[in-house]
């Protein structure tokens, strides 16, 4: 299972709804969170139906600002738990030996001063329901110098020693893209560990070898039978 999650900064011109469609296309993502569409529900819908994303849950944008959504294939059992502007909160439920486990996407206040709020919200969750719990976090880092402001963004995913034990194998990837300043961040449950490449064993000539008595005739043979060595 792959799982995308991208803060795209608005969903409101062909030109963006086409970079969407050029990033879910690279892979057979199971969900797809988005977050700032800074659309309301019914423009939202309009984007779902021209990806072919008609499933899922959109929270609306307030005025152009915000706004998320959370889509997944039919295939993908998904309970909806928490919902509000600033996170979606589901239960996933994978079957066999994993069964059911939590995937939360936060969004940190961008308002410096009101971080505060945030973690004690993202705390409250997480006494919410007791299940193996993953968490993506999208917020802004702020770092005030003599030259100016600089804004950083910090897109990150989380996940407890429980859900761990569950995705040994997880990996999160992040993935560079020209229609944001995020981001795309793109987390392989099943990530197959890579196989290490046998390199060929090189041949190297031992001047000992001259010495041989059977080391001309042993040389004539290969070159004439045209063996490889």
């Amino acid at each position: 299972m792959s799982i995308l999650s991208w803060n795209c900064l608005g969903l409101g011109t062909p030109w963006a709804v086409q970079a969407l469609k050029k990033v879910i296309r690279k892979e057979d993502f199971s969900l797809v969170f988005l977050m700032e569409t800074k659309l309301i529900v019914e423009e939202m819908k309009r984007v779902q139906r021209e990806i072919g994303w008609v499933q899922g849950i959109v929270v609306a944008s307030k005025g152009r600002s915000g706004g998320l959504a959370l889509l997944w294939k039919p295939e993908i059992k998904v309970t909806v738990r928490f919902i509000n502007r600033w996170y979606i909160d589901v239960v996933i439920d994978s079957g066999g030996d994993i069964g059911e486990w939590r995937l939360t996407w936060f969004y940190g206040n961008p308002i410096t001063h009101k971080r505060t709020e945030s973690w004690e919200t993202l705390k409250c969750l997480g006494q919410q329901i007791n299940k193996p719990w993953a968490c993506s976090w999208f917020t802004w880092a702020v770092d005030r110098r003599d030259f100016g402001c600089i804004k950083e963004g910090i897109d990150r995913a989380l996940g407890t020693m429980e859900w761990r034990r569950k995705f040994p194998r997880a990996k999160l990837y992040h993935v560079a893209n020209s229609a944001s300043n995020h981001c795309v961040l793109v987390l392989r449950l099943d990530q197959a560990p890579q196989q290490t490449k046998r390199r060929a064993k090189l041949f190297r000539f031992e001047s000992m070898w001259l010495k041989h008595d059977q080391c001309k005739e042993v040389v004539k043979e290969a070159w004439e039978s045209g063996l490889l060595m």
